[in-house]
């Protein structure tokens, strides 16, 4: 079984999803859910993920990108903790784009 101290979630949903229902599973689970939108229009926006957020125990902060969103997620991250990109395959291909794009050779 994996273990961690905190997980930081970067979530990203379309707006033609349950959000809510999303939202309701994954934040009792987190310590931090950075939101953001990926970039298409499909994309639900920041404000409208965090009015559908339910009262939790996790902190819930906004990112303008998925780029954003990683860096706020790993300045957040200390040791022990779990970093997950999540929600959409739209956002978890642009956070992949951007970890190999910038990963040291």
């Amino acid at each position: 079984r994996l273990r961690f101290r905190r997980l930081i979630l970067v979530l990203g949903i379309m707006a033609d999803k349950d959000i809510g229902g999303i939202l309701r599973e994954l934040s009792p689970l987190a310590s931090l859910i950075i939101l953001t939108r990926a970039r298409t229009k499909r994309a639900a926006g920041t404000r409208l993920l965090k009015e559908k957020s339910p009262a939790c125990g996790a902190r819930r902060i906004s990112a303008r990108t998925v780029p954003g969103a990683l860096r706020a997620a790993l300045g957040e991250a200390g040791p022990g903790d779990c970093v997950t990109v999540t929600g959409s395959l739209y956002v978890v291909g642009e956070a992949r784009r951007h970890i190999f794009r910038n990963r040291p050779s």
